[in-house]
């Protein structure tokens, strides 16, 4: 009684969903369109964060902080987890609305967390910690896989 039942958008809502998630992935394969966009997305709020401390600036993909040189590679910036985000979202059936809600949640979720991750990295790198190679390792083999 009080729950309205949504609108199911049947066989050609997700044939719509389907054929524009394989657009995007075939657009994502073959060009650099989604790393570029995410490269700056996450790169610039990374310098500016970092120039109230440090000595910072960008150029193309690298990140310099005083005397260093932070190359930010495709997998930094993670596009595949926007990706697999994106293919989770449009292959769920749910409303546009809380689709694109959805979307906009996870992806700003993404990019903060991962704003912050290069961050803390930076900063551990200026201050030479110690384990700062074992950490990065770590990050990049067991805990890509929670992000």
């Amino acid at each position: 009684m009080g729950m309205k039942k949504e609108k199911d958008n049947g066989v050609l809502g997700l044939l719509y969903r389907y054929i524009i998630l394989l657009v995007i992935v075939l657009i994502a394969s073959y060009s650099n369109i989604f790393y570029n966009i995410f490269l700056k997305l996450t790169i610039y709020p990374v310098s500016w964060i970092l120039d109230l401390f440090y000595s910072s600036s960008v150029f193309n993909s690298i990140l310099f902080l005083n005397s260093y040189s932070i190359d930010i590679i495709p997998a930094c910036v993670a596009v595949s987890a926007y990706l697999l985000l994106l293919i989770l979202n449009l292959s769920t059936q749910m409303p546009l609305k809380k689709r694109i809600c959805s979307i906009l949640f996870s992806f700003l979720v993404l990019l903060m967390a991962n704003i912050a991750r290069i961050i803390i990295f930076s900063i551990l790198l200026i201050n030479d910690y110690v384990y700062f190679e074992q950490l990065h390792e770590f990050f990049w083999y067991f805990l890509s896989i929670f992000f």
